[in-house]
């Protein structure tokens, strides 16, 4: 099967540090494939429309060559970017669901997501601590969480791929960021698609120095990814201890004691009345 990685030129690191874990962690079915990304030159020399910066309109545009290829493909196809993360469960996992009976209704089918709202992060941590040992990993219907983001990896199915392409050609200009053009497509049930959870990809530190998000969102993005390191199915306590020990002089004391009440009714041994 095969994985498309989309890679600017220059993100030689970027690339040396995907392929390092790829060949590490891949079952032997699987096959890296990197695709270069289309630049925000191109989209300025192109004069491509829309309210979007030239990064965002690169991105939108550089995911859906990526979904071209992989229709030309004979099987499903995983499409990633740079910044993914893999782990030891991500491609026995993915093996196993895509074989499996419950994967077949999805258009497209998310290895993570991003999740901004602490509701539905304070669901996924509970669902997470309750899953059976024999069936660790389910399949969630995107369609019932309402506000996740991020497209930094995810399969495509096979049978959905022109369907896929078919939906996207619909954005006449591109005023939406990829991730949330996905997002109205899911709810608008233009496309199914679910996403395995615990997640079995996150993202890595280079995520930080995105080419496409703003500078004032740093923070923002740096808690956003501590939770998808947090929940993902490969999630390492030291280094999640690492991520937020940065963030922790950005706490003032009332928010702390949130924290703290919160994170005591996150203990597997807190019982609801």
């Amino acid at each position: 099967m095969d994985c498309f990685f989309i890679n600017l030129d220059r993100e030689t690191g970027r690339r040396r540090r995907l392929e390092e874990k790829f060949n590490r962690f891949r079952t032997e079915n699987w096959r890296l494939i990197r695709l270069p990304a289309i630049t925000s030159q191109d989209v300025i020399e192109n004069e491509i429309g829309g309210c979007l910066s030239p990064a965002e309109k690169a991105c939108f545009l550089s995911h859906r060559e990526a979904i071209l290829n992989a229709a030309k493909g004979a099987s499903d196809a995983l499409i990633t970017e740079d910044d993914a993360l893999f782990g030891a469960s991500t491609f026995a996992v993915l093996d196993s669901i895509l074989s499996g009976p419950d994967a077949f209704e999805a258009d497209v089918i998310f290895t993570e997501v991003g999740i901004p709202d602490v509701e539905t992060q304070f669901r996924l941590v509970k669902i997470k601590q309750n899953l059976p040992s024999q069936s660790p990993f389910v399949l969630m219907d995107l369609k019932g969480i309402p506000s996740f983001f991020a497209a930094s990896s995810y399969v495509v199915r096979k049978k959905s791929a022109h369907k896929l392409l078919d939906r996207l050609s619909r954005f006449a200009t591109f005023d939406a960021p990829y991730d949330i053009a996905l997002r109205q497509l899911i709810h608008a049930g233009e496309i199914s698609a679910a996403v395995i959870f615990p997640f079995v990809t996150s993202i890595s530190d280079d995520s930080l120095t995105s080419s496409i998000q703003a500078h004032d969102r740093r923070k923002t993005d740096a808690v956003w990814m501590a939770f998808r390191r947090m929940i993902w199915s490969d999630a390492r306590q030291d280094e999640c201890d690492g991520l937020l020990g940065r963030l922790d002089d950005e706490i003032d004391a009332g928010s702390r004691s949130f924290g703290r009440i919160w994170a005591l009714m996150a203990d597997k041994s807190f019982t609801f009345k």
